[in-house]
């Protein structure tokens, strides 16, 4: 767009070819004045055109620049500004390899991966785009040197920026601290007379390591189903008759069915976690949405390791079936029936 332009002097970009030393333009003149372009600008360098270009209002002119005064690099963007009679200063962004015809200005893009919060102490890989927009979608190419942000909130209520430049390809790392509570990005381009900015990416999703997820998942279910077996040989082959022992049969059983019920939550959550939710770099903490989330999982696995042991205990209690004094070996006569003393004495 232009710097400090002339009412009705407008100018668009719409076609550039620029593989060599030689950069082609398409340029559409949609001012209600002719355009005469009478030099040409990469940073301080003049480009030194050959003679003035005019371009009629609503019309599109082509003007052919020789840029070998000025060293270019393949892949990398370049602002170039062109200067009117009027005065009037139009820059654009362009990237020297390239042929493409444009729709609109470049802009800059970051893309952030993970797109969440990884484990304490892992890397975030942050890749600055150009992104030109051509009549075929989209170019993206990496912006070397661009300023990545990372603005990050720390517990103590306190932030900070912290800064890195990309490198050729266009990415900068980051580490995470445990202090970070919230962490947002963003990047910064600096041509010769423009600077393009990104949008601020917030960071919402927390991610889990795949081992521990699937570690807790596997143990849950293959340590539960064993149990099944186990209350059916209690309640077939024990039948102890005092109150007390048949309540902690009925204890026994009412932990071991509260065990296979965590444990079919977990699994259950865990597979629709863990084949439907992976990612390269973990699982989202957020299992099923809101319905089930990391801590959540945690918590239950927690529960189900104390049951487990609670049943497991009162498992081979029952499966022994130690000698304990006031534990009777027969069962009871009932108190209806008439004692054998009473039998003889009456007779």
């Amino acid at each position: 767009m232009p710097s400090a332009p002339v009412q009705g002097e407008v100018l668009e970009l719409m076609e550039y070819e620029w593989r060599t030393n030689n950069l082609k333009l398409q340029v559409w003149n949609v001012g209600t004045i002719d355009s005469v372009i009478r030099g040409a600008f990469i940073g301080e360098v003049d480009l030194r055109l050959s003679g003035e270009v005019t371009i009629p209002s609503n019309k599109v002119g082509l003007i052919d620049i020789d840029t070998s005064r000025r060293v270019t690099t393949v892949g990398a963007a370049y602002d170039l500004r062109l200067v009117s009679k009027t005065g009037s200063v139009f820059a654009f962004a362009l990237t020297y390899g390239m042929q493409e015809k444009l729709i609109g200005e470049s802009c800059l893009e970051i893309n952030v991966r993970p797109p969440g919060y990884p484990e304490i102490g892992a890397t975030w890989t942050i890749k600055a785009y150009i992104v030109s927009k051509t009549v075929h979608g989209p170019i993206r190419t990496p912006a070397k040197n661009a300023e990545a942000h990372m603005i990050v909130y720390l517990k103590d209520g306190s932030s900070r920026i912290d800064l890195e430049y990309t490198n050729d390809k266009g990415e900068a790392l980051f580490c995470r601290d445990p202090d970070f509570v919230t962490v947002s990005f963003q990047a910064f381009l600096s041509l010769e007379t423009s600077v393009l900015v990104t949008e601020k990416v917030q960071l919402t999703e927390e991610f889990v390591p795949a081992e521990k997820a699937r570690w807790a998942s596997d143990i849950s279910l293959f340590m539960s189903l064993p149990y099944v077996l186990v209350g059916l040989y209690v309640s077939r082959e024990r039948k102890p008759s005092t109150r007390r022992w048949k309540a902690a049969v009925w204890l026994f059983f009412a932990v071991v069915a509260v065990v296979l019920v965590i444990s079919g939550v977990l699994t259950v959550s865990s597979i629709a976690w863990m084949f439907y939710a992976g990612t390269a770099w973990g699982y989202p903490k957020n299992i099923l949405g809101d319905m089930m989330a990391y801590d959540t999982f945690v918590s239950l696995f927690s529960t189900w390791v104390v049951l487990y042991i609670c049943a497991l205990f009162m498992g081979l209690l029952f499966l022994v079936e130690p000698k304990i004094k006031g534990y009777p070996t027969k069962p009871l006569r009932k108190l209806s029936e008439p004692s054998t003393l009473t039998e003889k004495s009456s007779r």
